[in-house]
This record gives C-alpha cells, sequence and structure tokens, in this order.
C-alpha cells in the first residue's frame, strides 16, 4: 500500500469514529441528559467527517484523472455535489441533507452565538438568519454521512485492485 492509499484509510477510519463519536452524543448521552449542547457537539463532530469524505473522494477522483481540483474551495465543493454525488450513487434526499449539513456545520464555526432551547439547539448565523439542530437533524446527517462513506470505501477498495 502506498502513502495516497495509507492517508486514504488513515481518513476513512478518523472519520468513521467521527461519525460513531457523533451518533453516541444523539443515541446514548443526549435522551440522558437533554442538554442541547450535545446536540451541538454532534453536529460539530458530524461536520468534520463529512469535510474529511468530501476532500478525500475529490482527492481519489483527482488521482484517477476524473475531476480537476481547484483552488478555490467553492469550486470544489460544487465539484463534488454535480459529479462526485452522482458517481458514489448518493440519493437526492443524501444529497440535500449533505449540502444543509455543510452550512450549518460551517455557519456553527463561525458563530459566536448558539441558543440552548428544549429539544434543540439554535445557532445564530453572521447575517442573523438562524438555523435550528434537532436530534433528527443529526440523525439525517448522521445516515448521510454514513453513506458517502460506504461508497467512497467501496469507491476506494476498486482503486486499490489497479
Amino acid at each position: 500500500m502506498n502513502t495516497f492509499q495509507k492517508k486514504i484509510s488513515a481518513t476513512l477510519l478518523d472519520s468513521e469514529q467521527q461519525i460513531r463519536s457523533a451518533e453516541r452524543f444523539v443515541n446514548v448521552l443526549y435522551p440522558q441528559l437533554e442538554d442541547s449542547r450535545i446536540l451541538l457537539r454532534a453536529l460539530e463532530q458530524l461536520w468534520k467527517a463529512e469535510v474529511m469524505l468530501i476532500s478525500t473522494t475529490l482527492q481519489l477522483e483527482y488521482v484517477k484523472k476524473r475531476v480537476r481540483i481547484s483552488l478555490d474551495p467553492l469550486r470544489n465543493r460544487t465539484l463534488f455535489f454535480k459529479v462526485c454525488v452522482k458517481r458514489y450513487n448518493l440519493s437526492s434526499l443524501h444529497k440535500q441533507v449533505l449540502q444543509h449539513l455543510l452550512l450549518v456545520g460551517e455557519n456553527y464555526t463561525k458563530s459566536g452565538c448558539t441558543f440552548p432551547q428544549r429539544g434543540k439547539a439554535i445557532i445564530l448565523n453572521d447575517d442573523g438568519t438562524l438555523n435550528e439542530i434537532t436530534s433528527k437533524t443529526v440523525l439525517d446527517g448522521i445516515s448521510s454521512v454514513r453513506a458517502l462513506l460506504k461508497n467512497l470505501e467501496i469507491g476506494f477498495l476498486e482503486t486499490r485492485k489497479l
């Protein structure tokens, strides 16, 4: 296994651990403690996993000479959602959830203002809009990020055979 393959394997393992961590936060800790900060922590873990998986997907596609990566992150994100989502057999629902999760995760990392409410957390964005995070939001995100991980692992295994 070469260095690039080792790096991708490590990224896939890290992403899987972050997804499990988010799942644990929502399914185990949140029902017991009912603290909305747990939802935000799960969102953060899930967002990190998604960003790593999108980056890894683009790198893998670049190595296969199927896409051209840009220095502009917004162009790369658009490229991922136009090209890679189809190639990795993600449903339109997964695509929507991944796009929403990416946006909300970025807003959360940039925002310094979150409000706990019963059963949910509210993120105040820089432009004054609000994002509502519930356990269902996070669980939907977990499902979509896990689907991306699974399909990326399949694509990676096919690459290793070549």
